[in-house]
Parts: structure tokens; C-alpha cells; sequence
């Protein structure tokens, strides 16, 4: 018999007979439970622990050492997120669930978070299939587990070991590095810089028989197009309604030997990816790395190529093939 997991499950607990309280428990017993019991977890939360010891300690153990943790993000409880940041640090499987209505805070948007109302029937199945297809997910390759904490680390080791980081006018555009690709992929949130100034370069490419994949945000996904407008401090819904305008166009463009196919995501992460031949030992790639707020000229970028840097070029591959499996097709 196959030892038991446990899930230790990050929540907003408030007093007894407290609101807080109330619904904390109606989401650890009627979503959170039957979904890692699923999986074969066994859930476990704060005030529920039964060791002598030290509470805060056995919380953090528990924190850095189960298989599995649960935040729940709700009511942007003080202690929840320090006990998240926590995980975040380890950069294990983790799964982020935020009541319905309520607004992802910044530093963790990019971490997708499944919504639930614990009141509705029909949120709660829904979340709880979210729950299982994601536990699942990271238990097939624990390697795509991405945190901002890690992926600022990431970038730190990057910046020491690899690559020096240079502003967009210094780096090398997709003209110069995907001249002779087979293959480009772009993964961005407007993608406008990329595709809309460059649709001229890519029709080209297309008629040659180069295959053009791009995932953009999905446009429907008002919580995350309102977090990613609030980081740029404007209004980003045109740029991307007209990249993907563009990009329909480039999808049904006549007398084409190669093929365009985009996507769109439900999450954005705190970069973007334009590369050329992504799953070839010849590949090539620019990393930009989004900021608070500054203009495209302003935020650090990174050239990859596969032969150069092939630990960090495979990192940034696996993350565009996942969010390539994960989004959907558009419209």
C-alpha cells in the first residue's frame, strides 16, 4: 500500500463561529477535500494539526516539505501570503484558488489562480475539476512549477552565469535572428512590437514555409487584462484586439507554404518569449522581462540560443509549450 500524501492547505481561518471561519471550512470540505482525495492526498490545515511542537514551526515544515499545498487567496489575509511566499521560495507544487469577484493581487497574478464560489454549485464542480487537471499537471513534470520568487532568482542567475541583459534597442529583433527560421514562436500579451511591426517580415516568412505559432492574453479574461493594464499604467485592449486582428489575417493569408496558429491564455507571465526554432539545437530566442510601468525600451531583455545557454533555453521552451497546451484557440 502506497504511503499517504499530504496537502497542506493555506487558508484565511478567523475565529470560531466567524464568517472567515465558516466559509474557510465549507471550502476545505466541500472543494478542496474531495478534489485532492482524488489525487490521493490527504488535506490538512493550520488549526488542524495535532503534533506537540511549536505551531509556527510545524506550519512551515509543513510548507516547505509536503508534496502539495493549496493557498487559498482570499480576503488577502497578511498570513496567507507570508506563508505563500514561503512556498514560492521552495518552488513546489502549488495550486492557487481566490473567491469569485475577487481581484488577483499583482505579485502573484502571473501564478494562475482557479476562482470559486463557494455558495454555487456549479463553481465549486468546476473548481474542483480545475484542482484535480492541475495537481495532475505538476505531478506529470514537476519542472514547469514556476513562482515569481523562482523566476526572479531565475533571472538573477541568468544575469550572472549567462547572458547580459540589454535594452530593446541593443538586442538583436526578430528580422535578424528568424531570417532563416522554420519555425517562430511568440508568447506576449499584446504582441504588438512583434507581430503588428513586423506582419510585413512574417507574411514573407509564411509564403518561404515558415510556421508562425503566438500565444497572446485572452482578451475575455477581464481580471487579468485589468492586472496587466494596471502594470503598464494604460489601457493595452486595442494594441491587442489589433494583434490578433493581425494575426487572423496571417492565419487565412492565401499562397502560403507555412502555417499560422495563436492562442490565447487566461494567464500572462512576467515575460515574453519571441524565438526561432524553438525545438531545434539551432534555436534561437529573445526574452523580455515585463516591469511596473516602463516602456517596452526600458525593460530588460535577454538573446538566448540553444547551443549557447541550453539549461535556460529548455527552461523558457517548456514554458511555451505549457502555456501552449493550456490556451485556447481563437476565437
Amino acid at each position: 500500500m502506497s504511503e499517504e500524501k499530504t496537502c497542506f492547505v493555506i487558508a484565511p481561518i478567523g475565529e470560531p463561529d466567524s464568517e472567515t471561519r465558516k466559509r474557510s471550512d465549507q471550502i476545505l470540505k466541500h472543494v478542496i477535500t474531495p478534489a485532492v482525495e482524488e489525487c490521493g492526498y490527504n488535506p490538512i490545515r493550520a488549526d488542524h494539526i495535532s503534533e506537540p511542537g511549536i505551531i509556527t514551526t510545524q506550519v512551515i515544515q509543513h510548507i516547505v516539505e509536503d508534496p502539495l499545498v493549496i493557498a487559498d487567496l482570499t480576503d488577502r489575509n497578511p498570513n496567507v501570503f507570508y506563508e505563500l511566499a514561503i512556498r514560492h521560495a521552495v518552488k513546489k507544487p502549488l495550486v492557487q484558488i481566490i473567491q469569485t469577484g475577487e481581484q488577483i493581487p499583482f505579485d502573484v497574478a502571473a501564478t494562475r489562480a482557479i476562482f470559486v464560489n463557494h455558495r454555487d454549485l456549479d463553481s465549486v464542480e468546476k473548481a474542483k475539476l480545475e484542482i484535480v487537471k492541475q495537481i495532475k499537471a505538476v505531478e506529470e513534470d514537476p519542472s514547469k512549477i514556476g513562482t515569481p520568487i523562482s523566476l526572479a532568482l531565475d533571472l538573477q542567475l541568468l544575469r550572472q552565469k549567462v547572458a547580459t541583459l540589454k535594452k530593446k534597442s541593443e538586442r538583436i529583433s526578430v528580422t535578424g535572428f528568424a531570417k532563416e527560421a522554420s519555425e517562430i514562436c511568440i508568447l506576449a500579451v499584446t504582441g504588438a512590437s512583434v507581430i503588428t511591426d513586423n506582419i510585413g517580415f512574417h507574411k514573407t516568412k509564411l509564403r518561404e514555409g515558415c510556421n508562425i505559432r503566438a500565444i497572446l492574453l485572452d482578451p475575455k479574461e477581464k481580471p487579468s487584462l485589468q492586472t496587466w493594464e494596471r502594470l503598464k499604467g494604460r489601457s493595452v485592449t486595442k494594441r491587442l484586439e489589433t494583434s490578433l486582428e493581425e494575426l487572423e489575417y496571417l492565419r487565412l493569408l492565401p499562397g502560403t507554404k507555412g502555417k499560422c496558429d495563436f492562442r490565447v491564455s487566461k494567464v500572462f507571465l512576467p515575460f515574453s518569449i519571441c524565438a526561432a526554432d524553438l525545438n531545434k539545437s539551432s534555436g534561437s530566442m529573445n526574452v523580455e522581462y515585463h516591469s511596473y510601468k516602463f516602456d517596452i525600451d526600458k525593460r530588460p531583455h535577454v538573446h538566448l540560443t540553444a547551443s549557447d545557454s541550453p539549461y535556460w533555453f529548455d527552461y523558457y521552451r517548456q514554458q511555451f509549450e505549457q502555456l501552449w497546451k493550456d490556451a485556447r484557440e481563437w476565437p
